[in-house]
């Protein structure tokens, strides 16, 4: 007699196959045909298409049928202490879904903190811009950079408290070089600031303009990185200007 595990997955199975068959049956609309069509084949190819298509669901759930038989066993003791089998076809069709799921909660957890950073390098930037022009805003110059550095510090240790998802890890260590950048730019800015001697403020001047030149560049490497993982798990994105839209299955 089957198991209520087994009883379970079998009424998965068949609704999968109900939900195989919707797809197959949905029309969309021709602009050759000028109506609503199901396939763009004639009648002998739709039967073949049909024919293969109805194997390659077939085999998709023998195997599946003969993965679940071997772990049966597994499954039945999980089932009986917890009610709750380890895995359903249910889980195993929505892994997609997870890892959209991962991926767009642990964007929303970086992305102030990245936002942070770029505001504050922004400002200091600029402010020391200002500070070259009128080197009389030597001390408030100073004691802007220094609550900048603070509050980056305070972002990278944050930073590196989370524990991104597998996927994200190559993007969260350049997240965190950018962030590591940020706060050595700053350091050197002041040095520039607080240095009397000509020809190494000049070196200290040159140091900042490369340390932002390689900031820039691990920006882009970074973004290139992001859309590369959106390609990889099939998640939708826009591209507009500076700015990423993206969207996720639940």
């Amino acid at each position: 007699m089957p198991t209520e595990v087994q009883k379970n997955f079998r009424r998965q199975i068949r609704e999968f196959q109900k939900q195989q068959k919707n797809r197959e049956n949905e029309k969309f609309y021709s602009y050759i045909e000028k109506d609503f069509i199901s396939h763009y084949y004639e009648t002998r190819k739709r039967r073949r298409r049909r024919i293969i298509s109805g194997v390659s669901i077939a085999s998709l759930l023998l195997f599946l049928w003969n993965f679940y038989a071997i772990s049966t066993w597994v499954n039945h003791i999980a089932y009986s202490i917890t009610g709750k089998p380890l895995f359903s076809v249910e889980s195993i069709f929505n892994r997609g879904a997870e890892r959209h799921r991962e991926v767009a909660n642990y964007l929303k957890v970086v992305d102030p903190k990245e936002e942070q950073i770029q505001s504050l390098l922004n400002d200091a930037v600029t402010k020391f811009n200002e500070f070259l022009k009128n080197q009389k805003l030597h001390h408030e110059y100073i004691k802007e950079v220094n609550k900048h550095i603070q509050q980056v510090n305070k972002d990278i240790l944050e930073l590196k408290s989370i524990n991104p998802p597998d996927v994200m890890k190559e993007f969260h260590e350049i997240l965190l070089a950018e962030a590591d950048l940020c706060y050595e730019i700053l350091q050197t800015s002041l040095r520039v600031v607080n240095s009397t001697d000509g020809n190494v403020r000049n070196q200290y001047l040159r140091d900042v303009n490369a340390l932002v030149s390689d900031f820039n560049n691990l920006v882009r490497t970074k973004r290139d990185k992001l859309l590369e993982v959106f390609d990889e798990i099939g998640m939708k994105y826009e591209v507009s200007g500076n700015r990423i839209r993206y969207w996720w299955r639940n």
